[in-house]
């Protein structure tokens, strides 16, 4: 049966920023096995980093993932059970995801390569003009605290795309870690895009 949703998760150390110039890719992480794909990757630390609250242009942000973050975070205000392998975690009451312009980009970018090359994976086929996996993006994006970020990332692509409501509800079911990673309290920002009929939500915990 093909799997439609899928999450990753990626733990990366010792960041830099040069947001306003062309960056080049980080080291490729080692190939994840598996749902969870957790890798490291380093980078050079810059204490200058800011979290932008907001788009960056020419990305934009509009109705429906608005309504995909909104409720994404009635979500995350309510609390809930999430299954990951059979396992259950139970997550309380968090405060909402901010949208973050980095993670926006990160987003976007993933979610028009799929669009474009019709394909659904956080593995970004070659050439992956952005990176190939989700840390790759969100650092190469500009997403780069001074010390450490942990980063997560789910992804969505079939006939229900163009409902919202439907898309976010399927990651709050899913036992492939989706409504873990959306509902975990420590993730605090958020890109979410959706390009044609696919969607990318990047999540970001700064350190």
């Amino acid at each position: 049966m093909t799997k439609r949703f899928w999450p990753a998760v990626a733990l990366s150390l010792l960041p830099m920023l040069l947001v306003a110039c062309p960056q080049p890719s980080p080291p490729d992480p080692v190939t994840p096995d598996g749902d969870l794909a957790q890798v490291v990757t380093n980078y050079t630390a810059d204490p200058a980093f800011k979290q932008i609250r907001g788009v960056i242009a020419p990305d934009t942000f509009d109705a429906p993932e608005q309504q995909a973050l909104d409720l994404v975070n009635q979500a995350r205000a309510k609390g809930a059970v999430c299954s990951y392998k059979g396992v259950q975690t139970v997550f309380p009451a968090s405060a909402p995801l901010k949208l973050e312009g980095h993670l926006q980009r990160a987003a976007e970018w993933h979610a028009a390569d799929m669009q474009a090359r019709n394909y659904m994976d956080h593995k970004a086929p070659a050439p992956a003009p952005h990176g190939i996996y989700p840390i790759n993006r969100i650092l190469n994006a500009g997403y780069l605290p001074p010390s450490s970020v942990v980063s997560a990332e789910n992804i969505a692509a079939n006939s229900i795309s163009a409902d919202p409501a439907a898309v976010v509800a399927k990651w709050l079911a899913s036992d492939d870690f989706h409504c873990n990673a959306m509902m975990d309290p420590t993730k605090i920002d958020a890109g979410l895009a959706l390009v044609g009929t696919h969607w990318a939500l990047d999540l970001g915990q700064p350190k």
